[in-house]
């Protein structure tokens, strides 16, 4: 198995356990049973695989860049022997555009497992609206 399978498969497996535990939270602790509460938590599995998605990519634009310059700094000033990597935010900054350029980011499983969520919600809440009537 070469290395972008392998990512792509744990990329994968990620995005169906954080589907599965928000769709089994919203279900069984709502404690509905019926195709309407299977449509809710669908939804609420979908939206926060969106979310997931959506707050990657705004990490991934640099926005994040000098908060996480700024505590790396405070941590490495917290310990005795500071390591010195950065010389200054510009610097880390081109030093996470290179990284980001390097590693491309996987998220197609998270929005098909989205898509997938929301498309069941939509059925089941048809369900429902059939057996009960509009």
């Amino acid at each position: 198995m070469n290395e972008k399978t392998k990512k792509n498969l744990i990329s994968a497996a990620i995005a169906f356990s954080i589907g599965l535990v928000a769709f089994c939270l919203v279900f069984f602790l709502r404690q509905d049973y019926s195709s309407r509460g299977a449509s809710d938590a669908c939804l609420f599995a979908g939206m926060l695989l969106l979310l997931v998605t959506l707050l990657y990519y705004v990490g991934r634009t640099g926005i994040f860049d000098l908060f996480s310059f700024t505590m790396n700094a405070w941590w490495q000033n917290m310990r005795a022997h500071p390591a010195e990597q950065w010389a200054s935010p510009i610097a880390y900054k081109e030093y996470k555009k290179e990284n980001r350029r390097k590693k491309k980011a996987i998220t197609w499983p998270y929005l098909a497992m989205a898509a997938f969520s929301i498309v069941a919600s939509i059925v089941f809440s048809l369900v429902y609206f059939a057996h009960v009537g509009w």
